[in-house]
């Protein structure tokens, strides 16, 4: 697969390749990886879009991700300059070292020329805020990363690090993957693929402003930090990957972690308060000391 995607790049690089950016003949197979945790199967769609962000595929192509969360599309039709992926299945929850019993659905922007596209939580999050820099006007390539910092900024998180989301990996010894890695495991932690689902969509459609409006949605962020074991974490993932005699090992964010908690107020109240927002008992918490 390797060759043929080192192929196929020479004839669509941007600058002097082969062929033409949007020649409707030309089939690409692509593939890529797709972790909240890991996915451990599912399907996944690519929709091939202009820059406006419009799709121009007639009907959407869809291949399927197997259980090492690698997917492949193929012959996907190179008639636009960007695509939409979204993954759909079960995953690996990374905070109970078990895969989730529901599915759930994540999805990401990339430029059809990215090859090992990961979809994951950062692109997912930032993918509302890129839709609406996108309707501002100005170059795609440049509004996705400036949507990741956006994101990031806005939980807290280290940004400036000119990440696109879909080139970021859950293994990734990197400012960024241990920022990945973090916010999975956070909106993970005590939550099902459906509850992780609707968090993540509710914090997406807050952040499209580039801020979190809504309090609650911090807190819920803030219970799942509070209770995570990155130790823990990062026991289950290697395990997960040694299954697939893949000895990787994933990233420490535990100073990350401390850090991040020393911005919040860890007064029991304020995490109950939280508890509940993710509970659902409590849908109207208020700021109370949370952070937001």
């Amino acid at each position: 697969m390797a060759g043929r995607l080192a192929t196929i790049a020479c004839g669509i690089a941007l600058t002097g390749g082969c062929i033409s950016v949007g020649d409707p003949t030309i089939l690409l197979d692509l593939e890529g990886v797709a972790e909240k945790g890991p996915f451990v199967g599912g399907l996944v769609t690519i929709r091939v879009l202009d820059e406006t962000l419009a799709p121009v595929d007639d009907v959407p192509a869809q291949g399927t991700i197997g259980s090492d969360g690698i997917w492949e599309v193929q012959e996907v039709e190179l008639s636009g300059s960007w695509i939409r992926i979204e993954a759909q299945g079960a995953w690996f929850d990374e905070t109970r070292g078990v895969p989730t019993d529901d599915l759930g659905r994540l999805h990401t922007y990339a430029p059809i020329v990215a090859f090992d596209a990961s979809v994951n939580v950062m692109g997912h999050l930032a993918s509302w805020r890129f839709e609406e820099l996108v309707r501002g006007g100005g170059d795609p390539s440049d509004l996705l990363p400036q949507a990741v910092d956006d994101v990031l900024a806005a939980l807290d998180l280290p940004d400036k690090a000119a990440s696109m989301g879909w080139d970021v990996r859950l293994h990734d010894d990197t400012t960024e993957g241990e920022a990945l890695l973090m916010l999975s495991a956070m909106v993970q932690q005590g939550r099902s693929a459906g509850q992780v689902q609707a968090l993540l969509d509710e914090l997406g459609q807050d952040l499209a402003d580039g801020v979190v409006d809504e309090p609650a949605l911090m807190a819920a962020l803030e219970a799942g930090a509070f209770a995570l074991d990155p130790d823990g974490v990062r026991a289950n993932l290697m395990t997960y990957w040694a299954s697939f005699d893949d000895d990787t090992e994933a990233p420490d964010f535990s100073d990350m972690l401390e850090d991040w908690k020393a911005l919040r107020d860890p007064d029991a109240d304020c995490v109950g308060s939280a508890q509940e927002a993710i509970d659902g008992t409590d849908p109207d918490v208020s700021d109370g000391g949370c952070g937001g």
